[in-house]
């Protein structure tokens, strides 16, 4: 699949007790950064 640079995608990622949610979000960061995307973000709640 070939996305644009202007191209918003957002994903939800929900889990119990944190640790592995907040390690899947890191590692979907940083994929994305080797990927060359310049702009990422993440949040938790």
């Amino acid at each position: 699949m070939k996305f644009n640079e202007t191209d918003i995608i957002n994903i939800v990622i929900a889990g119990t007790a944190g640790q592995g949610v907040i390690t899947l979000k890191r590692l979907i960061e940083f994929a994305a950064q080797k990927a060359g995307i310049k702009r990422a973000f993440g949040s938790e709640i």
